[in-house]
């Protein structure tokens, strides 16, 4: 034995307990032995691990054994409890450390693999892991009800098959002081039953008593060393003040591996993946009745976190009702994404009740339920005016609210006459101002265009960069482009048999009916032209979309292509069939259209034209 820093008192009485008393009494808030050797508390014949404690036979630990005693042992070694069962005072059974215990550490730094090991399970006093020290246990152990687990300096409790049962039903009994301190767990895959027979409660916990706290946070600082980052930590919010047993453990690996298939997903839930990886098994033993049958019982809340990586779009809980996975799905929990601990963000399940599956991960919803654009252009009014600053000239196209937000979203125009992309977008809710040009990239070089009248379709596909062979959709929608209600009217014509310009013409688009009334100067009514839809005289649309057609006036090349050719307003006549002077006349002209932005559907408008002879 080396390095003991105790006093020469204590220490000679402390070596004379190991030889007579097999008792090792540590007294007084220093009261720490540090061992660098090996401490050996013995009552027969036995061995350990340099460096740890081995107790056998009748030995056992009184740490802090006075009211105000807060002794601490310092190990960097294995610790085994191989006592004979109820050998100690106070019916301890197989315990190391005497009971009532007022509350003396053991602090367990040690660099080369140590243990909590032996045959008998040990309640500790207080457990402290620190200097990236990494514990796994060997067997079932305790917390005392009095005290704490501690885990900082990046150090690991390791529980591997076995539980670790805190009793300390205080909300502060387990502190994981830094991020990469936890505790993790296995399952056991060696013993029977195997496979799908093998029972949920199988495999390694993190169990934690609580009582008369209801609503206080528990938080389970569970991780896994194979995983990056370690941590993602459990939050369990009971709703009542009875005893509760609450277990957790984070599971490193595939849920196929683990024997809950990814396979089944709902359906009905919208379910296209599962976290690979962070999955967690959260249950309740005191919710397990005599017969294995699990009663319901309320939490609070639940919370799981997650982080910035992770395909979180809801908790999910894999639900099954006969004795193998196939049995089951996936189903979503509604989780409340963005609460908040500690800094920390998790996904909360309030006043959550169904544990009978104690199967718990992260999953993605589909993420397309469908697009949608402004209220004002709802089906079936998907139309827009490419007139510039017409207020009907732009629209804003939204994905489905419910989606997440670190999906990829791409959108495209497609030109449904020529099949070509007109327009591509990346932002989640683009607008599109149909009166202004886009790139057309399809030709060389690539050139500015206008939206033409005629019919579009955005698409829009959305990918998860997290799951991108699982969770890709794509949507559309298909709306009309449409020139304004008056695209062209022109301001004088000459109608004197000499070429061009005969008559007054007019260009409009998506009319049910035009009047049109020519007054002199004098402010009599010249002329009055009423024309419907129907009207024969109205030219039909030029195939190439590139101008009225027959008529005598084209409009300039750089003006949209409408679908309608122009409308006779005016020969030149009055109404009595005779030739009317040159000059300036005055027209009003009413347009009734199921297009118009007016109460009545009628567009109105004035001006002056110039009869030129």
């Amino acid at each position: 034995m080396r390095n003991l820093t105790l006093t020469l008192a204590l220490c000679l009485m402390a070596l004379s307990g190991l030889a007579q008393q097999r008792i090792l009494n540590l007294y007084g808030t220093d009261g720490i032995i540090r061992n660098e050797g090996f401490i050996r508390v013995e009552g027969a014949v036995g061995g350990g691990q340099d460096g740890g404690l081995y107790l056998t036979g009748g030995a056992y630990i009184n740490n802090g054994g006075t009211p105000a005693g807060e002794g601490s042992i310092r190990i960097n070694g294995w610790f085994i409890n191989e006592r004979t069962a109820g050998a100690n005072p106070g019916g301890n059974g197989g315990n190391a450390f005497v009971v009532p215990r007022p509350g003396g550490t053991l602090i367990m730094d040690g660099q080369n693999s140590p243990r909590i090991s032996g045959t008998e399970v040990t309640r500790f006093n207080n457990l402290t892991l620190e200097g990236q020290t990494v514990v796994t246990q060997d067997l079932n152990a305790h917390i005392d009800d009095v005290n704490t687990l501690r885990l900082r300096q990046s150090s690991e409790l390791s529980t591997a098959i076995y539980r670790m049962v805190v009793e300390n039903n205080a909300p502060t009994a387990i502190v994981a002081e830094d991020e990469d301190s936890f505790i993790s767990s296995e399952s056991d895959n060696t013993q029977p039953p195997f496979a799908d027979e093998r029972p949920l409660t199988e495999g390694g916990r993190i169990a934690w008593y609580t009582r008369n706290n209801s609503g206080a946070n528990y938080l389970f600082p569970v991780g896994h060393r194979s995983l990056s980052p370690f941590r993602r930590d459990v939050l369990i919010r009971p709703s009542g003040n009875g005893l509760r047993n609450y277990m957790v453990r984070l599971v490193n690996k595939n849920p196929e591996l683990d024997q809950w298939t990814l396979a089944f997903l709902d359906p009905d839930q919208n379910i296209c993946a599962v976290n690979e990886r962070f999955y967690h098994i959260v249950d309740d033993s005191t919710a397990i009745r005599p017969d294995g049958l699990r009663d319901d019982f309320p939490v609070a809340q639940l919370a799981i976190e997650y982080g910035p990586n992770d395909p979180v779009n809801d908790l999910v809980q894999y639900d099954r009702d006969g004795a193998v996975p196939s049995d089951g799905n996936w189903v979503a929990m509604g989780a409340d994404l963005g609460f908040t601990f500690n800094g920390k963000t998790f996904g909360s399940v309030p006043s959550w009740r169904r544990f009978d599956f104690p199967v718990f991960a992260w999953g993605l919803k589909n993420p397309l339920d469908g697009i949608t654009t402004d209220p004002a252009y709802l089906p079936p009014r998907f139309v827009f005016n490419n007139r510039q600053n017409d207020p009907r000239g732009s629209a804003t196209f939204s994905d489905n609210p419910d989606n997440d937000p670190r999906f990829q979203y791409t959108w495209q125009v497609r030109d449904n006459r020529t099949g070509r992309i007109v327009g591509r977008y990346g932002s989640r809710n683009p607008k599109v101002d149909f009166s202004k040009d886009y790139l057309d990239s399809t030709v060389t070089p690539p050139t500015l265009r206008k939206y033409p009248p005629g019919t579009y379709t955005m698409e829009l596909v959305v990918s998860n960069p997290l799951a991108p062979t699982k969770c890709n959709a794509v949507d559309e929608l298909t709306f009309i482009v449409k020139p304004s209600l008056v695209y062209y009217l022109p301001d004088a014509f000459s109608p004197n048999g000499q070429g061009p310009n005969e008559n007054f013409i007019g260009w409009f688009y998506g009319f049910e009916r035009i009047k049109f009334v020519v007054y002199n100067r004098w402010g009599d009514v010249i002329s009055v032209r009423i024309v419907d839809k129907q009207d024969p005289q109205i030219p039909a649309p030029n195939p190439d979309l590139e101008g009225p057609g027959p008529l005598p006036y084209t409009p300039p090349g750089n003006e949209p292509p409408f679908e309608n050719g122009g409308v006779l307003l005016w020969n030149g006549k009055d109404k009595n069939n005779n030739i009317c002077p040159e000059g300036v006349y005055v027209y009003t002209i009413e347009v009734e259209s199921s297009i118009a932005d007016t109460p009545e559907k009628i567009w109105r408008s004035s001006g002056t034209i110039t009869l030129i002879r």
